[in-house]
């Protein structure tokens, strides 16, 4: 949720400016008790609880990594519901027990299926369903979840969703690290990271605004059958859409997207005989970006200095236009 970003260190953060409040409910080499992860939900949303103390302020949303098969129970039911009128929005694993809403009287795990909880699907890196993930009427929404079993994404790397770890050395101190893992526990952070950045942008939206904007498509991109559907629910998370959303619903505008250079074609074939190709530099939009100098080739292996040559043919304002390339065979 909120890794450090741009510091040449691990990997991105969803929300690398939120303020964590970390509340450890598992004992050491142990399950939870739920009574434990109950008092905890309370705790963040500041409400009463039996450590007679609350933190200095609410916590926006929450993220719980975990749950059990079952129906959502009476406490379950109300931690929730007491959480959402506090203002704390509750966020919630499916679960990985590979259930579907076909044949499963309650496919995705406690407490994601209680009413009101954002209930969290995971996907793999091609946007697919990840083949551990439970659905079922109770998702609300998709996010990356990893599929350590696969490699496509062209890193070598496995489709993991990567974090920050804890590993041990020889004399069994533990240590920080980084690497992949996958699951419902994995996605359900992106989703709460992504609504830490509304709250960011929009302090004062509210958990029905969040639901509405769910409800709407505002804040994912629709992947599976059209509309919200048992698989995916409103559709796979998407962070920016989120942000504009949540900035439109306080009557500020969202920023105008980056206009960036781009270039037709993106890549070039010579074939065989072909020595001469066009390159166009353009931007679809008002930009302040510009060609510094000339377009910069970069050489395949096995090509020296010399090999290729880039010479503009009609070049206008900021370095934008038409250039010529060629091969020397």
């Amino acid at each position: 949720v909120g890794a450090a970003t741009y510091d040449g260190n691990g990997g991105a953060g969803t929300a690398p400016m939120a303020q964590i409040l970390p509340l450890r409910v598992f004992a050491p080499g142990a399950l939870a008790r739920t009574s434990d992860i109950l008092q905890a939900l309370r705790y963040a949303a500041r409400l009463s609880n039996r450590s007679s103390f609350v933190p200095a302020r609410r916590v926006d949303v929450v993220n719980m990594s975990l749950g059990s098969q079952g129906a959502c129970d009476s406490a379950w039911a109300t931690a929730v519901a007491d959480a959402r009128a506090a203002g704390t929005a509750v966020v919630v694993a499916a679960g990985n027990d590979a259930n579907n809403n076909a044949g499963q009287a309650m496919p995705v795990s406690s407490p994601a299926n209680c009413a009101g909880a954002i209930a969290v699907s995971a996907t793999d890196a091609r946007r697919n369903i990840a083949d551990y993930s439970n659905t079922g009427s109770a998702i609300r929404v998709a996010a990356p979840g990893g599929d350590l079993s696969a490699s496509t994404t062209g890193s070598g790397a496995a489709d993991g969703v990567y974090s920050a770890v804890a590993t041990f050395d020889a004399a069994g101190t533990r240590q920080p690290s980084f690497g992949g893992k996958q699951g419902t526990s994995m996605a359900a952070p992106h989703v709460a990271g992504v609504i830490a950045l509304m709250r960011y942008v929009n302090p004062a939206l509210t958990v029905t605004q969040i639901d509405n904007l769910f409800a709407v498509g505002s804040l994912t991109d629709d992947i599976g059958a059209a509309g919200r559907d048992n698989t995916f629910g409103f559709g796979l998370v998407n962070a920016r859409k989120a942000v504009d959303a949540a900035l439109a619903a306080q009557g500020t505008p969202p920023p105008a997207p980056a206009v960036q250079i781009v270039a037709l074609p993106s890549s070039i074939d010579f074939g065989s005989l072909q020595t001469q190709a066009v390159i166009e530099l353009s931007a679809p939009g008002t930009t302040s970006e510009s060609v510094a100098g000339s377009p910069q080739l970069v050489l395949a292996a096995g090509m020296g200095a010399g090999s290729l040559a880039i010479a503009p043919t009609a070049v206008g304002t900021g370095g934008l236009g038409r250039y010529t390339v060629t091969v020397n065979r």
